[in-house]
């Protein structure tokens, strides 16, 4: 994935190829930095509940211990990382009903 820089410098490389005015590419690039900055917070969220689900799928010392130990912790993460998903998901339903139709349908 591209670095923040990098998407910001395509934004701009992007406006100035299609002869965008400097205004219209001013309020072009804010909306896509903002755009950017939410793709980045959303990509951190959902990283972060990939290394809570990876760590459960790779736990080798329940097979040690009865399960039974371990299930308040195990049923306790997980239900934590579908409370996360859930929140995520709720948001960007939310961003997708306020939005105006994207021509692609995206």
């Amino acid at each position: 994935m591209p670095t923040r820089e990098q998407f910001s410098q395509e934004i701009e490389d992007t406006l100035k190829a299609n002869g965008v005015d400097a205004e219209g590419a001013q309020a072009l690039g804010q909306i896509l930095e903002q755009f950017n900055a939410n793709l980045a917070d959303l990509d951190d969220e959902l990283a972060a509940v990939a290394r809570r689900l990876l760590w459960l799928s790779t736990v080798s010392w329940t097979n040690q211990r009865p399960a039974k130990e371990f299930r308040l912790v195990i049923d306790t993460m997980l239900t934590e990382c579908e409370a996360a998903l859930a929140v995520i998901r709720a948001r960007w339903e939310k961003q997708r009903a306020e939005s105006p139709t994207d021509p692609q349908g995206l």
